[in-house]
C-alpha cells in the first residue's frame, strides 16, 4: 500500500499499491460487518509499474469527478471517478523521469508533477486551438480525453519550473538533485510549496515561477505539505521588506484575542423569574395537546380502548340495576297489600269484616 485518498465527500476511498493498481472502495461497504461487502467498487488498472501518488479533484465524490495517478512507469493518468472508471488521458514524462508527487489546481486548469530527479513540471490541461494543431484561433480546448486507446500526451515541452540542487555535502538522486517528495498549492493558486528529501521547503510565486524563500526547519525528508488560511485574529499582520524580514505597524496589526476560561455563574431568583419559555403558534393553526405527546404503543392504545369499553358497559349495568330496583319496589308494595287483605279476611270475625266493609 502506497497511498490512501478520500474524496471530499468521504464516500469513496482510493488505495494504491506497488502492483500498479488503484482500487476504489465505497466507505459504506467498508463499514458493513458483512465481509463479502468489502470488495472494491472499481479498479483503475492501466499503469505498468507501482503507483507513487493519487490526487482527487475538489468536486469529486460518489456521483463522479476526476482523479490523477502517477506511476513509476513515467506516466500520469487522468481518470473518471464515475463507474466504470474510464481512463481519460495519459501524460508521458520525458524518458528516465519518474513522478513522485502531484498537485492539482482547484479549478483543474493545470497540475504540477514532482519527480525523483528533483524537477517540477507544470502541465496545463487547456491550450489554445492553434497550439494543439487543430487550426488557428483563440478558442481554448481541453487537452486529451481520448480514452484508453488514445496516444499518450508527451510533456517534453512542459515548463520545468524548479530544479532542486542541494548543498554540495548533500547528494540525493541523479545529478546531485534532491528528489521532490511533496507538493502543495495555496488556496488561491498563487504559491507553490515544494518539499524535498533534503528536508527543505521551497516557496515559488505563480505564475511567474519565481523562487521566494526556503524553509529548513525539519531534520528529515518532507513527506506531506498542506496550506491553510492564516487566522487574522491570532497572528499579527505585516508586510515584507526586500530582505524578507516581516514588518508590522501598530495600525496594520490585529489585536490578539483574549480567550478566557469558562466559569460558573450563579443566577438569582429575579433573573430566573424574568426568563420565560414560550412557543409561537401561527394564526389559524390548531394544535392539540395529543399531537404534542409522543405516540403510544399499540398495547397502550388497546388498553385505553378496553377501558373506554368497560366504562360504557358499567353505565348500562347501573341503569339496568336502577330500573330493576324500581320494579322490585313496586312488586313488594303490591305483595304487601295482597297479604294484608288475605290476613284480614281469614283472621278477623265475619261481622267485623262486614262492618268494616
Amino acid at each position: 500500500m502506497t497511498t490512501l485518498t478520500f474524496t471530499p465527500d468521504s464516500r469513496l476511498l482510493l488505495t494504491s499499491s506497488l502492483d500498479s493498481s488503484v482500487h476504489v472502495y465505497l466507505v459504506s461497504r467498508l463499514l458493513d460487518p458483512d465481509e463479502s461487502m468489502k470488495k472494491p467498487y472499481g479498479t483503475l488498472n492501466d499503469h505498468t509499474l507501482g503507483i507513487t501518488d493519487v490526487v482527487v479533484s475538489r468536486t469529486s465524490g460518489a456521483q463522479g469527478g476526476r482523479c490523477w495517478t502517477a506511476g513509476e512507469d513515467g506516466t500520469v493518468k487522468l481518470w473518471s471517478l464515475h463507474a466504470p472508471f474510464n481512463l481519460l488521458t495519459t501524460f508521458a514524462l520525458p524518458a528516465g523521469v519518474v513522478p513522485s508527487t502531484l498537485a492539482v489546481e482547484a479549478a483543474e486548469r493545470f497540475f504540477y508533477v514532482g519527480t525523483r530527479q528533483g524537477e517540477v513540471f507544470h502541465i496545463p490541461l487547456y491550450k489554445r486551438r492553434g497550439e494543439i494543431g487543430g487550426g488557428g484561433g483563440d478558442d481554448i480546448e481541453a487537452i486529451g480525453g481520448g480514452g484508453q486507446g488514445a496516444a499518450a500526451i508527451k510533456t517534453e515541452g512542459s515548463v520545468i519550473i524548479y530544479k532542486c540542487v542541494p548543498p554540495s555535502y548533500i547528494v540525493h538522486g541523479a545529478n546531485g538533485r534532491s528528489p521532490i517528495t511533496a507538493l502543495s498549492l495555496s488556496l488561491s493558486a498563487t504559491h507553490l510549496l515544494v518539499g524535498t528529501q533534503s528536508a527543505d521547503i521551497h516557496i515559488h510565486s505563480l505564475p511567474s515561477h519565481q523562487h521566494l524563500r526556503s524553509l529548513s526547519s525539519h531534520a528529515g525528508p518532507i513527506t506531506y505539505i498542506s496550506t491553510l488560511l492564516r487566522p487574522p485574529d491570532l497572528v499579527s499582520g505585516g508586510g515584507a521588506t526586500s530582505s524578507g524580514a516581516a514588518t508590522s505597524t501598530k495600525s496594520e496589526s490585529w489585536p490578539i484575542m483574549d480567550i478566557k476560561p469558562l466559569e460558573r455563574m450563579r443566577m438569582g431568583k429575579p433573573a430566573r423569574d424574568v426568563q420565560e419559555v414560550t412557543m409561537m403558534i401561527r394564526p389559524g393553526s390548531t394544535v392539540s395537546v395529543d399531537s404534542l405527546r409522543p405516540p403510544r404503543p399499540k398495547a397502550a392504545l388497546a388498553a385505553v380502548a378496553a377501558d373506554a369499553g368497560t366504562g360504557d358497559q358499567l353505565a348500562e349495568v347501573m341503569a339496568e340495576n336502577k330500573r330493576l330496583r324500581a320494579s322490585l319496589e313496586k312488586a313488594v308494595k303490591i305483595n304487601d297489600k295482597m297479604w294484608e287483605g288475605i290476613v284480614d279476611l281469614h283472621l278477623l270475625p265475619k261481622n267485623q269484616v262486614n262492618g268494616d266493609q
